[in-house]
């Protein structure tokens, strides 16, 4: 009878051998999938992919693991379970999961504001690149953006570059521009006939004032523009006319128009200028840790250390494994041949 028994454990031991070598391989394929899918050499095709590619997307800490079934699952650690953990245990990682939730989204804000920046950037550019018949125009653009804006440039027009509520880039001719409505009547009256006129000027080569003549360069070398009204200086305004027509008298009124070219620095407007949020990960070293994974898209869960801290691990084979490493009564309850059928 303790011969059987020795063999029993033998065989059992085998098979366990047998079973964690393939456990094992499947994991180190998952994170081999897993950082393809990080450097965008991937798409995520399988269930457990999109998820894991989501959660880097996101920000958001994810466990993989393999079902009872053999297949390898996915889920946002923030729904998965945790019965792994004691109750202290439970109750720090989901305390930590909130924090990094709402650091996350911070993480996202910072990340569309610097895309909208970009958007930006080179926009003024890249009409003028396009006007000038240096590089080939799109095909299609967002609202069309690009197209509308050469047509501008080749009419010499003023007109505005900026961002709609989805940070896509449009161009408006600049007499519909809303921002016109923040002037004073006077000053919005004033501005509004110069952008009307402008063009005709252009055209009959007439232009004589300051803003007109940096307008016509503008418009001779396809260089996108718009008119200001410069609040911080003055201007001599009609105020009485004779009765051909002519000025009689001026006026001092503040306000004076400018003609400005639509660099990035002239059309970002002020509160994307600086990312809104500027605290990111301070407040403890974990906190930062995590930071530095979500801004790289890199996947990772939360864990406890043996000394009851929570922990970030970035997601890889050997994180994997060690997470994932069942305890005894999980595999006795399973059974040993029933865990092997899933890896034959």
């Amino acid at each position: 009878m303790g011969g059987g028994n020795g063999q029993t454990s033998i065989e059992t031991i085998l098979n366990k051998q047998k079973v964690d070598s393939a456990r094992n391989s499947m994991y180190y394929n998952a994170a081999e999938r897993i950082g393809y899918i990080q450097e965008g050499k991937l798409e995520p095709t399988s269930d457990w992919e999109k998820i894991v590619g989501y959660a880097m997307n996101k920000g958001q800490p994810t466990v993989v693991f393999i079902d009872e079934q053999g297949q390898m699952q996915a889920q946002l650690q923030t729904e998965a379970d945790l019965s792994k953990y004691n109750s202290g245990q439970v109750r720090a990682l989901l305390e930590t999961m909130v924090a990094v939730d709402e650091m996350a989204q911070k993480i996202k804000a910072n990340e569309t504001n610097q895309e909208w920046l970009d958007n930006l950037a080179g926009a003024g550019t890249d009409l003028s690149l396009v006007a000038n018949y240096v590089i080939s125009p799109q095909t299609t653009t967002p609202n069309n953006w690009e197209q509308q804006g050469v047509l501008y440039l080749s009419n010499g027009q003023p007109f505005k570059i900026s961002l709609d509520a989805e940070g896509k880039l449009q161009v408006t001719d600049q007499m519909f521009d809303p921002g016109l409505l923040d002037l004073p009547d006077s000053q919005r009256g004033r501005l509004m006939d110069a952008i009307g006129s402008i063009t005709a000027t252009i055209q009959a080569g007439t232009q004589s004032e300051e803003w007109e003549l940096a307008a016509a360069n503008y418009a001779a070398a396809k260089t996108p523009y718009y008119l200001e009204m410069d609040m911080n200086q003055v201007s001599m305004v009609p105020d009485t006319y004779n009765g051909d027509g002519s000025v009689a008298t001026y006026r001092m009124e503040q306000g004076k128009i400018v003609a400005k070219e639509s660099t990035a620095e002239n059309i970002t407007p002020e509160f994307l200028k600086t990312p809104p949020y500027t605290d990111i990960g301070d407040s403890t070293e974990l906190l930062k840790q995590v930071a530095e994974l979500i801004k790289d898209k890199k996947p990772y869960f939360l864990d406890i250390d043996p000394t009851g801290a929570v922990v970030v691990k970035e997601i890889n084979a050997q994180s994997l494994i060690k997470y994932n490493t069942p305890v005894e009564r999980k595999l006795d309850a399973l059974g040993v041949g029933s865990v092997l059928s899933l890896f034959a």
